[in-house]
């Protein structure tokens, strides 16, 4: 859950504070407020794409995000009989959850669905196939003029259950291997959208994820093309790169020079420590507030592995065990 705040803001996750502090405390500091407003003074835009904020609190970085607005009451209309059959799916699998879970478990969309905006149904970038259909037919309808913008598209994923099939189309019940290459041909059509634009060659496109197999081995994905580079075959790089060097990496393709981490400082093979932590349910710790929530959260603890060299070290030590235990003060989920 951390990862993408993490990355946005480079301020590593604190288990010390609540959430909603170490959101705040993210988008608000030195970090942030240089790397944004870098962006703006270099004639930038930031457009955020998610339909979940409540995980990024993004609230904190209404001053960075040109397409954030807050919504009113004459905003939306509640649906209170679509939204009383989602908690009704909620209520049934409660008491059956292996049983019913996968055949009544309600979705983000049934409740865009239930509680519309005005005008029309929330169309997310997030889920099912109506990020990719609006590709298709509208292409990059958000970017207009010289095309200077930091943009954020943060899409579900493999996240169980799985929806879309190998076409980027919504399917019943496909496998996570369909739903993994839907979402390549999602990425492939954004390529293909900026090329349509003209703005595909002056970009920096950057493609990773919030985390890699649990595990296995949670080293992630970091797929980059810089501006006007142009390769006959994909470069691979084992330099020891990390969430960290995201906005310097930015910075460093629109042409600044910053005092910010990039991916260029590390040399393929060198060796350099790294720490990768993820939720734990540890009993042996007490149960924290969920976040948002009156009830007990699912987590207790992060675990911190600290490991030197490639993914095959991180999974010697996901064997050994955690180098640190944190004790949370709030639960995600």
């Amino acid at each position: 859950f951390p990862s993408v705040v993490h990355m946005l803001t480079g301020h590593p996750f604190d288990t010390t504070v609540p959430i909603d502090t170490w959101f705040q405390e993210s988008w608000e500091g030195e970090t942030s407020k240089y790397f944004y407003q870098t962006l703006n003074d270099n004639g930038y835009k930031f457009h955020f794409f998610d339909s979940n904020n409540d995980y990024f609190g993004i609230q904190y970085a209404e001053p960075y995000v040109e397409n954030l607005r807050k919504l009113t009451r004459t905003d939306y209309t509640v649906h209170y009989d679509r939204l009383v059959g989602s908690m009704l799916k909620l209520a049934a699998y409660r008491y059956a959850p292996h049983m019913l879970k996968q055949a009544l478990e309600p979705d983000t969309f049934d409740f865009y669905s239930a509680v519309p905006l005005n005008g029309g149904e929330v169309e997310s970038c997030l889920n099912r196939n109506a990020f990719y259909n609006r590709l298709v037919r509208d292409g990059l309808h958000s970017i207009q003029g010289d095309g200077k913008y930091f943009i954020i598209e943060f899409l579900k994923g493999t996240h169980p259950p799985y929806h879309l099939d190998a076409d980027g189309q919504l399917a019943d019940n496909p496998t996570l291997e369909e739903t993994a290459a839907g979402y390549m041909k999602v990425f492939a059509e954004y390529l293909e959208a900026l090329k349509r634009q003209g703005v595909y060659d002056k970009s920096t496109i950057i493609l990773t994820s919030d985390h890699g197999d649990k595990e296995n081995s949670m080293q992630v994905m970091y797929f980059i093309k810089e501006p006007y580079v142009r390769r006959d075959e994909m470069a691979v790089s084992s330099a020891p790169i990390s969430h960290k060097e995201m906005l310097g990496t930015i910075l460093k393709n629109i042409g600044v020079e910053s005092d910010l981490p990039t991916i260029y400082d590390f040399a393929d093979g060198e060796l350099r420590e790294r720490t990768v932590m993820r939720n734990y349910i540890d009993t042996k710790y007490p149960y924290v507030p969920k976040y948002h929530s009156t009830a007990v959260g699912t987590h207790t603890v992060m675990y911190a592995y600290t490991y030197t060299g490639d993914r095959r070290d991180l999974r010697k030590q996901f064997r050994r065990g955690p180098t640190e235990i944190l004790p949370l003060t709030e639960s995600f989920n």
